[in-house]
């Protein structure tokens, strides 16, 4: 926060601050609108993608959307796991066949 100006100041430099506050404050009137606007076509982008634009009901459809996808990538992995163990038996198998033919 600027310090208080303790000096006196003519008639002509209060007009000045005064005017200087006023540009001030149609940037901040600006700046404030454009924030809204964006936060409306957020808000309608959330309610046609997710239809809502609560922010608490949209960290909750996260966090089960969280959930939902590492319950199926622990599925997958398991999977593949499954897959990759099944292969192994089968080429233990075809090794053991393959040295029973050459006996």
């Amino acid at each position: 926060m600027p310090e208080k100006n303790t000096t006196s100041q003519t008639i002509e430099e209060l007009q000045a601050r005064f005017e200087d506050f006023k540009e001030q404050k149609l940037v901040v009137e600006v700046q404030k609108k454009s924030a809204l606007e964006k936060l409306n076509e957020i808000k309608q982008e959330a309610l046609a993608k997710w239809g809502s634009d609560d922010l608490d009901e949209l960290k909750s459809s996260l966090k089960k959307m969280k959930k939902e996808n590492e319950q199926k990538r622990a599925r997958y992995q398991k999977s593949l796991d499954d897959i990759e163990q099944h292969l192994v038996q089968i080429n233990e198998q075809f090794v053991e066949a393959e040295l029973e033919e050459t006996e």
